[in-house]
This record gives structure tokens, C-alpha cells and sequence, in this order.
């Protein structure tokens, strides 16, 4: 009876503990980017201590540093970018009303499509003026809570970074004694991989959107700003992510003439190869993941936390397939034989056969003499490596 209410009550925390994960998704999300952040942050502050910086300064410039690129980068681009993002709309109207006029006269299909696009005639505006403060004070309440979550994450970031190590005492102290020295292994190799991933994602993007941006205004297209910040962030999509960035480009240079748009693609394709084969590797290493682990990751954070679940879906698939590899070897450094314990067992099946005598099989003499060959000559490699 005992044993049934205790398989009971760890059932019913198994699943409260779900479902407060599943009411709390955008909080999970926000606390997964600001762990990885923090991870990302790391190295550059373990530096700067090692310079003799107190910690607390390095921290504070770390962050610092990261606010003022953000900072800087929206700085220059928002208002190209708020006007791009206003013509662009006036110009989709535009393009849906006259479709949708040419499409009133046509076929049962093309009607239908154009009785529900947005039109942009002068009349209709009188009528929407409501509808668009609606929308308009509806995007302002977005932007507003887009804000409001990046502090959020920069203040975790920042809370995790400076009690790092209380953080890290405590969970360890919950593991058993024997296991502290893997776990911390595992740990120090996540806490790494991760912080990579992010940084690497976070700075390509970053160099996407500036040298993507100079290259479109140097082309002459009327929207640069806009696909640049279109292409670094839709390079973040797992799996599909390059091919929406080249779309993007595209179709910035379709609006004045198809050989500007093959020209725009081309080059954003050229330059999301470069920063991926190129800058990435020398900077942040060739550490690879299985793309099978980054679907699956994928499919199942999109399905629960939407965009937000998708873009951390990468560091997420790295975290897994980190702690994979590091069970599995320390699982390996478990059930080895060592050296000494080699030798215990080649001495007891030579005793074993010195009871046998001459009355033991060649057959047996083969295989003992191959094992024996075997052994020596993985003591030569391990005494080389």
C-alpha cells in the first residue's frame, strides 16, 4: 500500500509538473534563451577574469556590450527599416486592389480570391480608420511586450552569469557522490557546446543582416533594409532557414526586375555560405550536430511553443545530443577493463590452463595465443596515444 501511494505521488508531481511547464511555455522559453545567453556570454567574461578583472565588472561589460551592438544596430536601421516597412504595405495594397479588380470579372476561383483581398481604395479609408487605430495600437502592445521580454531574458542572463557557480553547487549537491565527477564533466561540456551554438547563431546573424544590408543598398534596391533583417533572422529556422533567406532576397529585387532579383539571391546565398563555412568554423570551431536530433527537436518545441520554440530548438538539440555523448562515454569508461584488470584474468586462464596439461586443443592453444596478442598489442597503443 505504501509502495502504491508513492508510485501515485510521483505520477501526479510528473504530471503537475507538466502542465505547469505547458501553462508557463513562454516563460520556459524566455528562461531557455536567457540560460543560453548567459552560456554564450561566459567564455568572454571567464577572459576577462583571467585578466584580473573582477567578475562583476567583466559581467558588466560583457552585457554592456551586448546592449550596445543591439543598440547600435537598431539605432541605424529602425527608421529604414519602419519606412521600408510602410511603402512596402502601401505597395501590397496597391498591387491586391488592382488584382483584385482585374480578378472580379474572371472565373469562379479568381473571384473568390479577389472578393477577400485587401483593398486600397480611397473610399474604403473612412470606413477602416477604426479598424487600423485597433490595429495600430495592437502592434504598439506588441512591440511593447517584444521589449519587455528582452529585458527579461538580459536580467536572467545577467542573474544566472553572477550566481553561476551557488547555482551549480546546489544541483550537483543533489546528485549522488559517486556521479558528482561525470555530471560535472557533462555539465562544464554542455554549459560550453551550448554557449557556442548560441554565439555562433547570434553572431552570423548579427554579420547577415549588416553586410547583407550594404550589399542591397549598393545594388540599388528599394528595399534593403527590410530583407537584410528578414534574411538574419530567418536564417535562425532549423532546416529551412538558408532557403528563407535566399526567398527573402528574392523577392526584394522581383519589385523592380527579375535579373536584380537573381542578383540579390545570389549574393545573400554567397554570404550566408561564407559566414557558415568560413567565419563560423575559425571562430567558434567545426562542432557539428546530427540533423535528425535538430528536426526532431524542432517539430516537437514548434508544436509546443510556436516561433519562439522553434529558434531555440538548435541549442536545445545541441544540449540533448551533448549529454547523449556524455553518458554514453563515461558509460564506456565504466564497463572498460583496465589495464590491471586485463592482466588479473590473462594470469588466472593461464593458470587455468596450466591445471588442463597436455591434454588441452590446439584449437584452445590458437585462441589464447591470439588473445594474448590482442592484449599486448592494446597495451602498445594505449602506451603510444
Amino acid at each position: 500500500m505504501r509502495r502504491l501511494a508513492l508510485t501515485t505521488l510521483v505520477v501526479l508531481s510528473m504530471l503537475t509538473a507538466a502542465f505547469a511547464i505547458w501553462e508557463l511555455r513562454s516563460a520556459v522559453v524566455l528562461f531557455l534563451i536567457s540560460l543560453g545567453i548567459a552560456a554564450a556570454t561566459l567564455p568572454f567574461i571567464e577572459s576577462l577574469v583571467a585578466r584580473r578583472v573582477p567578475p562583476s565588472i567583466a559581467i558588466l561589460l560583457a552585457y554592456s556590450g551586448v546592449v550596445l551592438v543591439l543598440g547600435l544596430l537598431l539605432f541605424f536601421a529602425a527608421g529604414s527599416l519602419l519606412v521600408e516597412l510602410k511603402e512596402a504595405t502601401d505597395e501590397l495594397l496597391l498591387a491586391c486592389s488592382r488584382l483584385g479588380t482585374l480578378w472580379a470579372e474572371g472565373n469562379i476561383f479568381q473571384r473568390t480570391i479577389a472578393e477577400r483581398l485587401p483593398t486600397a481604395e480611397p473610399g474604403a479609408d473612412a470606413s477602416r480608420l477604426g479598424s487600423l487605430t485597433v490595429e495600430v495600437l495592437g502592434f504598439s502592445l506588441d512591440v511593447a511586450r517584444l521589449v519587455g521580454q528582452v529585458v527579461v531574458v538580459l536580467v536572467l542572463s545577467i542573474f544566472w552569469t553572477a550566481n553561476r557557480q551557488s547555482f551549480e553547487r546546489l544541483w550537483l549537491s543533489l546528485v549522488p557522490a559517486h556521479a558528482r565527477p561525470a555530471a560535472t564533466r557533462i555539465w562544464t561540456d554542455v554549459r560550453t557546446g551550448v554557449g557556442a551554438k548560441v554565439g555562433q547563431e547570434l553572431v552570423q546573424s548579427l554579420l547577415a543582416i549588416v553586410v547583407l544590408d550594404l550589399g542591397f543598398h549598393a545594388m540599388g534596391l528599394s528595399y534593403a533594409t527590410l530583407p537584410a533583417f528578414a534574411s538574419g533572422l530567418l536564417r535562425l529556422v532549423p532546416l529551412v532557414g538558408q532557403c528563407l533567406a535566399v526567398l527573402a532576397a528574392l523577392l526584394a529585387g522581383l519589385s523592380l526586375r527579375p535579373m536584380l532579383a537573381l542578383l540579390a539571391a545570389t549574393y545573400a546565398l554567397a554570404v550566408l555560405f561564407l559566414l557558415d563555412a568560413v567565419v563560423s568554423p575559425r571562430v567558434f570551431g567545426t562542432r557539428r550536430y546530427s540533423p535528425l536530433v535538430v528536426t526532431l527537436t524542432a517539430f516537437a518545441l514548434a508544436d509546443t511553443y510556436g516561433l519562439g520554440g522553434l529558434l531555440v530548438a538548435p541549442a536545445v538539440a545541441a544540449a540533448i545530443q551533448i549529454v547523449a555523448q556524455g553518458l554514453f562515454s563515461e558509460r564506456e569508461v565504466a564497463t572498460s577493463p583496465h589495464k590491471a584488470d586485463l592482466d588479473e584474468r590473462m594470469e588466472a586462464l593461464e593458470r587455468l590452463l596450466a591445471k588442463v596439461g597436455e591434454t588441452r586443443p590446439p584449437e584452445l592453444e590458437s585462441v589464447v595465443r591470439r588473445l594474448t596478442d590482442l592484449v599486448r598489442e592494446a597495451e602498445e597503443a594505449a602506451t603510444s596515444s
